[in-house]
């Protein structure tokens, strides 16, 4: 699964790099995984001010699954959305 994002500053809507960018992946709260750009190799930055992470979804449980972008520091902002995931239909 392939998730982007892309942080602009209000003002200018210029393109800018949060301080941290992290990317929170889970069925329900407490579930979470969490994973932030410069700590392992999930999110990785394609230009400034935007991000993508690939996470392989191979055993993940069928059913909805919550996924949020964070940006703190020089850009505060955030991004949630819902993905279905389905069994294989082999």
């Amino acid at each position: 699964v392939l998730f982007r994002s892309g942080h602009r500053r209000r003002v200018t809507w210029a393109a800018i790099d949060p301080t941290t960018v992290t990317l929170v992946v889970g069925t329900a709260p407490g579930s979470e995984t969490t994973y932030t750009y410069g700590v392992g190799s999930v999110i990785v930055k394609d230009s400034v001010g935007n991000y993508h992470a690939e996470i392989d979804t191979t055993g993940f449980a069928p059913g909805p699954w919550y996924y949020q972008w964070h940006g703190t520091g020089a850009c505060q902002a955030i991004a949630a959305a819902v993905m279905g995931i389905t069994a294989p239909s082999l």
